[in-house]
């Protein structure tokens, strides 16, 4: 199977080129579904064995909400925040851990330290997890390697509406007094030119660009690469489906059971 037609003159930045698996490598074609649209290639059992499955989740686009869902339905063993939020005992060694009725490895993906202790207890080449979680790209990178690179999912969601999201999440904490709402502007309309949204957040992320530096066309260009060659996307309007077309991918036992998540 092959990827959609390259982005001209788009060079991929060095530690996700070597750290991260191009999607389309190392799958097989399978007979389409019953119009499931789930796609139709999957891992190779090689694949399956030395790759990672990494999910990607940038802020208010529902990964958290795509994490739990395949946790709960499909059994998986997850490596993200929870089990090292549950479990600070067993600090040398990697252990499943079990939070609501749920299978989670005893690391902190969320945190820098976290994830460092993670690649340092070899989580990337223990067979421990069934999918990696963290919203910190960079770092994350540092879990893979050329023996075992991850496959990197991400649900994406309109910008705007992502930014949305969050003025209204932030607006409510304030209401429950977590934050303080005079330091929020009053308005979406507002909150939308605040120091609040970040600019270019995921072609930054994508391209490796520092708050403050110049975004350029090049660096859109790069970060379009990296979506097309690397990434599984889901859609954020359609979490159900992007959880088949995942569980497809890489064969997780039970897809059948996201229909009803």
């Amino acid at each position: 199977p092959g990827s959609p037609p390259a982005v001209s003159g788009a060079v991929v930045r060095l530690d996700l080129e070597r750290n991260l698996a191009d999607w389309a490598g190392g799958t097989v074609r399978l007979v389409p579904g019953d119009g499931d649209g789930a796609g139709g290639v999957t891992l190779s059992e090689r694949s399956r064995r030395s790759d990672v499955p990494y999910l990607w989740t940038p802020p208010y686009a529902g990964g958290a909400a795509l994490e739990d869902m395949v946790g709960q339905c499909l059994n998986l063993v997850v490596a993200a925040q929870r089990g090292g939020l549950e479990d600070r005992e067993s600090y040398s060694r990697l252990k499943v851990v079990t939070v609501l009725g749920r299978k989670y490895l005893n690391v902190d993906l969320f945190t820098s330290h976290g994830i460092r202790r993670a690649a340092d207890l070899g989580l990337s080449g223990s067979g421990m997890a069934d999918l990696v979680v963290s919203p910190l790209l960079d770092e994350a990178l540092g879990l893979f390697s050329p023996g075992h690179r991850g496959r990197l999912l991400v649900v994406v969601r309109h910008p705007a509406e992502r930014e949305l999201a969050m003025f209204r999440y932030l607006r409510a904490m304030g209401r429950r007094g977590v934050t303080t709402r005079d330091e929020l502007p009053p308005s979406a309309s507002a909150f939308a030119s605040s120091d609040f949204v970040s600019e270019n957040w995921m072609t930054r992320s994508l391209a490796g660009k520092r708050k403050g530096e110049a975004v350029t066309a090049r660096d859109v260009e790069a970060a379009k690469e990296v979506l097309r060659r690397k990434a599984l996307v889901g859609l954020y309007e359609d979490l159900p489906g992007a959880a088949r077309r995942y569980a497809r991918y890489f064969g997780w036992d039970g897809g059948a059971a996201l229909g009803e998540a």
